[in-house]
């Protein structure tokens, strides 16, 4: 007898010990209905527990893992296979590998249900027991008495016989119908790898037979699944198959990885062993990380078994390597970051609190330096770290709330009013948050009570994020009534702003800062506002009243007198070069910007951010250095492999990692012992083809055309004269009158270096450096028929330019 918990509540005595798990689609409604009705009728026959899918107790658990161990509990697996819902089909696939008698049914009036059965093939040896309702349903299940002959299972009869370990240590790979780029990125990762690879390719022979995928899933490591999104042609049957073959591998134990199409609608049965991608990169980037471990364990098979164990071992190391790197963006390593981190002069800057805008391109560390600033800040328990990164912000209404405004001055008080209640406000929030996170038993000060009680009390105006917050006071700002006189709306502003509220917030926020020894503020990602279709203009002014209301706030705070206390504040504004250049030209006196650059002239400093990482990886090493003859070949194109890596890379940390992990992945999936030089021609293409897209990601609010400019350069010489430079800017229909400055953009994004000596050639990284290298190239000019540019090596091997 079973017992009362393995029971649903049915109202009566059920006597059979064999158990029966339901699995069906929840939509239709009528059908799921339908299958609780007739589960309800086999129950009260006492032949079989019959468990509908829905009757679990799943609640605040995971459902693949209850599903999985209901299956396993029963005998017996009904399924309801009209339509051939993905997550009835990945639980079929599960059943039919832990060797469960299946019995499926299928309602034949939906006249496509035996038409995708049909296409399916799979189960095609398997009968199924049709019906248009419940009763229909319970006279079969007595009729076909799957209760009574257990053993027939569709493992024992079509895989079981089978199975061989013959030609195992393999991947199983299930492409998508469709070579999508997600699609031709993956299976060229998984072609790549160590491992040896097993292919099912629906565009070579279809459907293959239940035993094939039974031996295939058996024999590998692991098992890769690729689906399609829902509007693809054809997409349907594969997907269902995908998902059935899923349910195999996991039925078989096997590591399993499911990667699908962003508008993939995740069922519930599997979404945890589902990544789902926007972009093919993503889906690349996802899997390499996925199977590192597997193929790290294949490797060190091989070391047990090959005779050679010097050469697999350093294969392995190079390939642990190529993981202890990391990652070139710094976005994605905020929890390894410090480990490895390069402290530079911007730095020591911004830890000091001596600067507060940090400028540089894209990929020179700005999000590096402000995530190893956050981190070195928060380790003082006596500092308040106000961290202002917002994820974005209703850009159209700020445009338009200052187009209201004709006259500037107006439109500047209240750029400055909107940053200051929004600076203030974070850092009221930061304090908050610092004295809540603390024990329970830490006292509070009467002075930290009046504040959380100041913030509580006006908490839709003072609390929130920062888009939240931003959003209230344009929302506020815009139902100021203009005023005749500049008084009166200054008046109408204040009110909007909660001048009140925000003097008491101040006074209070006096009391129980003066006691810490600092307050910093972190501000980073405005810039993701920064988009071409947005008012540039207006967008400048709204930056450029940040670093005016900063220095007031910072000026305020350090003052003192009978009512207030002095605060030691200080800010941190890191933004990327090409806007903060669009920013400074709305200044009044640019100069009074106190700014750091973020560069890096010195190759040496560019290669300690390789051999950081290598160190973190391995404290027993004497010298980081040491990676470039254990793990790289001497030379490249005769010139020393590290140097080589510097000269046709941007000085950009992210670009060098970018080349360097790049290689050391090529060397990997060729099975090379060390990265060789074919290794790194090719990861430089690669590398040459992301920084033509990094540009156009950095020219976005300046030149339309820069695509079209870049590829007139495919197969010119490395050097080229002025005069051939405007051919090209006339064949991608620059207008004349801009070409003077399209010719500079082209210089100060670093794709051409102006001569500047007799055969020598600079590329300008920084605005000061530019106006040097132009009189020199002025010069140069007066003995030459036109001036020379040359195209940076970071671009020839995209654009197929050999060099000189």
């Amino acid at each position: 007898m079973s017992t009362s918990e393995d029971q649903p509540d049915l109202g009566f005595a059920v006597q059979s010990k064999v158990r029966a798990f339901f699995a069906y689609p929840s939509q239709p409604l009528s059908l799921s209905e339908t299958i609780r009705e007739a589960a309800s009728k086999i129950n009260k026959t006492h032949v079989a527990i019959v468990h509908p899918w829905e009757r679990m107790a799943i609640t605040g658990k995971n459902i693949i893992q209850e599903i999985c161990r209901e299956i396993n509990r029963s005998e017996i697996f009904c399924a309801d296979i009209t339509g051939l819902n993905p997550n009835v089909m990945f639980e079929l696939g599960y059943a039919i590998a832990r060797n469960k008698r299946i019995w499926p049914v299928l309602d034949t009036s939906i006249t496509e249900s035996r038409k995708l059965f049909d296409q399916f093939k799979l189960l095609s040896s398997t009968s199924y027991a049709e019906y248009t309702n419940s009763d229909q349903i319970c006279q079969a299940f007595l009729r076909d008495s799957p209760y009574l002959d257990l053993e027939k299972t569709v493992f024992t009869q079509s895989i079981a016989p089978t199975l061989s370990k013959q030609g195992g240590e393999v991947l199983f790979y299930l492409r998508s119908q469709l070579d999508t780029n997600a699609s031709i990125r993956i299976s060229r990762v998984l072609k790549d790898s160590q491992i040896p690879l097993n292919v099912d390719d629906p565009q070579e022979g279809g459907i293959q037979p239940l035993p094939w995928y039974g031996q295939k899933i058996y024999s590998s490591d692991a098992v890769i699944v690729h689906l399609l999104g829902p509007g693809r042609e054809g997409s349907h049957v594969t997907n269902v198959k995908n998902a059935f073959v899923a349910g195999l591998a996991h039925g078989f134990d096997k590591p399993l990885l499911m990667l699908a199409e962003w508008d993939y609608v995740t069922p519930l049965d599997y979404r945890e062993m589902l990544f789902r991608y926007k972009t093919a990169n993503e889906a690349e980037r996802h899997l390499e990380q996925w199977i590192a471990p597997i193929e790290k364990l294949y490797a060190e098979r091989i070391v047990r078994r090959d005779k050679h164990t010097g050469v697999i071992r350093i294969k392995v190391e190079l390939r642990d390597f190529y993981v202890q790197i990391g990652e070139y963006l710094a976005e994605n390593e905020t929890n390894t970051l410090d480990n490895y981190y390069v402290e530079t002069t911007a730095f020591r800057e911004a830890l000091a609190g001596t600067r507060r805008v940090f400028v540089g391109r894209k990929g020179t560390g700005k999000t590096a330096n402000f995530s190893a600033l956050s981190s070195s800040l928060r380790r003082d328990k006596n500092v308040i770290v106000c961290i202002l990164q917002p994820d974005g912000y209703e850009i159209e209404s700020l445009v338009k709330l200052f187009n209201s405004y004709r006259e500037r001055d107006t439109k500047g008080h209240v750029i400055e009013s909107l940053w200051k209640f929004l600076l203030l406000t974070e850092i009221a929030n930061a304090t908050a948050d610092e004295i809540e996170r603390r024990p329970i038993w830490a006292k509070r000060t009467e002075d930290e009570e009046r504040l959380l009680k100041l913030l509580e009390h006006d908490r839709s105006i003072l609390k929130g994020d920062f888009s939240v917050r931003l959003e209230q006071c344009i929302t506020a700002l815009f139902a100021v009534k203009k005023a005749e006189s500049v008084a009166g709306h200054r008046s109408g502003v204040a009110e909007a702003l909660h001048e009140t509220a925000l003097k008491t917030l101040r006074s209070a926020l006096d009391d129980v800062l003066c006691n810490k020894d600092r307050v910093a503020i972190l501000i980073d990602n405005l810039d993701k506002a920064w988009v071409r279709q947005g008012d540039i203009a207006q967008l400048s002014e709204f930056f450029l009243g940040l670093f005016s209301a900063g220095n007031q706030l910072l000026n305020d705070f350090s003052r003192s007198d009978s009512r207030r206390k002095p605060v030691n504040c200080t800010t941190a504004i890191f933004l990327r070069s090409d806007i903060f250049n669009k920013i400074i030209e709305m200044a009044h006196e640019p100069d009074k910007i106190a700014v750091t650059r973020l560069v890096w002239e010195d190759p040496e400093l560019l290669c300690q951010v390789i051999e950081s990482r290598y160190l973190a990886a391995h404290p027993e090493a004497l010298n980081g250095a040491e990676i470039w003859s254990k793990y790289f070949c001497a030379k490249v194109k005769d010139i020393p492999t590290k140097d080589y890596i510097t000269s046709r890379t941007l000085p950009r940390p992210r670009d060098v990692v970018y080349l360097v992990k790049n290689a050391i992945s090529r060397a990997v999936n060729r099975g090379h012992g060390l990265v060789e030089e074919g290794d790194i021609k090719m990861a430089e293409y690669e590398y040459s083809t992301f920084v033509m897209d990094s540009i156009m990601v950095e020219n976005s609010i300046t030149l339309p055309q820069l695509e079209a400019v870049l590829y007139e350069f495919a197969g010119c010489p490395v050097v080229v004269g002025r005069k051939k430079i405007i051919e090209f800017f006339q064949a991608a229909r620059i207008p004349e009158e801009l070409h003077a400055d399209v010719l500079e953009h082209l210089v100060k994004l670093s794709f051409l270096g102006m001569e500047v000596g007799s055969g020598e050639f600079a590329f300008s990284e920084e605005p000061r450096e530019y106006k040097k290298n132009v009189i020199l190239a002025s010069k140069l000019e007066k003995h030459q028929s036109e001036r020379q540019y040359q195209i940076h090596p970071a671009f020839r091997a995209y654009l197929e330019i050999a060099d000189a």
